[in-house]
């Protein structure tokens, strides 16, 4: 996909779950499916309805539509939470959780999620150690 136009908040959510849902990314039959929608605006209002069908056809196909919202505006929220519930999945907030851990957690499961903290933790430890100090 190739971001154009702009200059209107909403997004082409639309487009990039059309985009990842097609059988040309060559997704295992096999393989767990779980998609996560990370973004800061939502769907432009006409596409929310069709967005949220195409969440349902997902999740009848056997996929998980999980959501981060990275941005502040309550209504990303808001329609972030219509797709996750038609998709099957949740919606999480970046302001809850680092990005890194609601991506695996929404990746994994829940029910990984004290497994994960230890894991978390580490992480962050080993990049305070390998961060680079910046340059005056």
């Amino acid at each position: 996909l190739r971001a154009a136009g702009g200059g209107d908040f909403e997004e082409g959510v639309d487009k990039g779950l059309k985009g990842a849902l097609e059988d040309r990314m060559g997704w295992s039959k096999k393989a767990r499916r779980v998609l996560i929608v990370i973004g800061d605006a939502p769907p432009h209002p006409a596409d929310v309805a069709p967005t949220q069908a195409l969440c349902a056809q997902a999740a009848k196909d056997g996929w998980i539509v999980n959501a981060i919202n990275v941005g502040r505006a309550p209504v990303t929220e808001e329609v972030f939470q219509k797709l996750t519930q038609a998709g099957k999945g949740a919606s999480a907030s970046s302001e809850t959780g680092g990005l890194v851990e609601q991506m695996l957690l929404l990746s994994l499961g829940q029910e990984h999620a004290q497994s994960l903290s230890g894991f978390v933790e580490v992480l962050r430890a080993v990049r305070k150690t390998t961060a680079t100090p910046p340059k005056p």
